[in-house]
């Protein structure tokens, strides 16, 4: 859920798109690599395929989707403007939100403005710009003087004595988990068959 969260927050989206975040985040968890599963991924170790990431595109951005000529007239717009809202599991395509007309549609002729974002209030398209504050000399310096701090009282711990944890570690080891299973043994016993996509793009 907190992938979810972000996701909608990202783009400023409402949250009556809160399930096709969470359906777009576990999309996305089955194609990161797991401690579970060692050196491949949840969809691989079910498909035995590895995917891939070549259609991954940026969930909420604004997306324009092409009109096929026999739906529209020779002076009409040639695309629809659009918000992205994941990828389809029936047909290799996204899901689309039409903005014109208020539905969810499956496309794959699909053109990409992943650093715009729609204005609800507005009802326009508004460029995202991310600003990357420039570290100064003064904080640098600052960061400088803590690390060496740190090795300093590293270096005269007497070395017989035993390293004592900072507090979220302590955390940690008093924090156990509770009926638990492997996603091993948990795969074995699903029956499951997918044929994934390479790429969108027609041949």
């Amino acid at each position: 859920m907190e992938m979810a969260r972000s996701m909608l927050q990202e783009k400023h989206l409402p949250k009556a798109f809160w399930a096709e975040a969470v359906y777009t985040a576990v999309y996305l968890l089955n194609r990161c690599p797991t401690k579970a599963v060692q050196n491949m991924t949840p969809i691989e170790a079910w498909s035995g395929k590895k995917p891939s990431a070549k259609h991954l595109r940026v969930f909420g951005s604004i997306c324009y989707v092409h009109i096929p000529t026999e739906k529209r007239h020779k002076l009409e717009e040639k695309t629809e403007k659009g918000i992205f809202l994941g990828y389809s599991t029936q047909s290799k395509g996204y899901r689309i939100y039409n903005l014109k007309t208020k539905k969810l549609i499956i496309s794959r002729d699909v053109e990409f403005d992943e650093d715009a974002m729609w204005n609800w209030d507005e009802e326009k398209v508004e460029r995202q710009s991310v600003m990357i504050p420039k570290e100064t000399p003064s904080q640098q310096q600052q960061e400088k003087g803590t690390d060496q701090a740190e090795m300093e009282r590293r270096s005269q711990q007497a070395p017989g004595s035993p390293r004592r944890p900072p507090p979220s570690e302590e955390i940690e080891e008093e924090t156990s988990l509770r009926r638990t299973k492997f996603l091993s043994d948990i795969y074995e016993t699903c029956n499951f068959t997918m044929l994934e996509q390479e790429n969108f793009e027609t041949l």
